[in-house]
């Protein structure tokens, strides 16, 4: 999504993304730390900027061991992870104080 690529995210909303995810049943406790590590080191350059573009591939390239084990299941976990990054993106919840609020 064209929109993703060029919306820049803080250190703080991108973390706040992060716990959010885990709250929310789309991360395990085992895939947080993976997706902290592949946000803080990118392993491809075109990640490097800090954009939902960026974060959405940290997420993406860890729940790729569900889509091997559980297609069905990683579907439902990225429709519900794009819909953290869609209210993200919108005008109302772009503060990390709202994004980090619990659900």
């Amino acid at each position: 999504m064209i929109r993703f690529q060029t919306a820049t995210i803080s250190r703080e909303l991108a973390e706040a993304l992060m716990l959010r995810s885990f709250e929310r049943g789309i991360l395990s406790y085992r895939m947080l730390p993976q997706v902290i590590e592949a946000w803080r080191n990118p392993t491809h350059e075109e990640f490097a900027p800090r954009t939902l573009c960026s974060i959405e591939q940290c997420f993406t390239g860890v729940l790729g061991e569900v889509r091997k084990a559980n297609p069905k299941r990683f579907a439902g976990l990225t429709i519900r992870l794009q819909d953290l990054l869609h209210q993200a993106d919108s005008p109302r919840t772009v503060t990390a104080v709202e994004v980090g609020s619990p659900a």
